[in-house]
């Protein structure tokens, strides 16, 4: 029988032991030293060469393998890339390498993350562009003055758009904890402390509860510095 004990099933091992063997001791090698294909893959890239279309050549995963250090043979290595490349052009992209992931979140997402290159890369570009030309020290009508547009399309750049975010989180929590010591300062030099505050300024009442409305009418009324 062609599947043995296990007929509802087949690995790649059973269908091809050398080459499934192989893979498996690639694969673990490659999640040792890596974390996984996606990371791999972007590592063995570096430099774009001419002609290979983004794609990585069968000379830069050769070369990647021997000097990271995978213990196998040049003909071992050659078969892996061999087995990557299934439309056998000599050159492997993202999608391809992929394979070699068993989660297939994470394979999904790599293989997402990899479409999205060249547009974050475009868009780095742009935004590098735009600043270079804005720091040169000409008048609004020069031709390398930067024009409005080229703002405008600088602002949406996903990049721009969380480190502004970012840049209001933190001017945020600057300001809440600029508050937080004005109020403790105002809550020591008129009350003391903070349970004489609670009893005679926050709380008179004694209804053992504050919510932010009436602590916000609190500090309108005593304007803590």
């Amino acid at each position: 029988m062609l599947f043995g004990d296990t007929p509802d099933s087949l690995t790649l091992v059973g269908l091809a032991p050398a080459e499934g063997q192989l893979v498996e001791r690639f694969r673990k090698w490659m999640t040792s030293a890596y974390g996984g294909p996606g990371e791999m893959y972007m590592a063995f890239e570096g430099m774009p060469q001419e002609g290979s279309e983004g794609k990585l050549s069968r000379e830069a995963f050769v070369e990647g393998c021997r000097t990271n250090n995978f213990r196998g043979r040049e003909e071992e290595v050659e078969k892996i890339f061999e087995l990557l490349d299934i439309h056998a052009s000599g050159l492997i992209a993202m999608e391809e390498v992929m394979f070699l992931e068993q989660d297939r979140r994470r394979r999904e997402g790599a293989i997402l993350k990899a479409q999205q290159k060249p547009r974050r890369e475009r868009d780095a570009l742009l935004r590098e562009v735009y600043e270079e030309d804005r720091g040169r020290d000409v008048s609004n009508t020069h031709r390398r003055a930067p024009r409005a547009w080229q703002a405008a399309a600088v602002e949406r750049l996903p990049a721009v758009v969380q480190e502004r975010r970012l840049h209001w989180r933190r001017r945020l929590q600057e300001r809440v904890q600029e508050a937080s010591t004005a109020f403790d300062s105002h809550i020591a030099l008129k009350y003391g402390n903070g349970v004489r505050a609670w009893r005679q300024g926050l709380d008179p009442h004694s209804g053992f509860l504050l919510n932010k409305r009436e602590l916000g009418r609190y500090c309108r009324r005593v304007k803590p510095p």
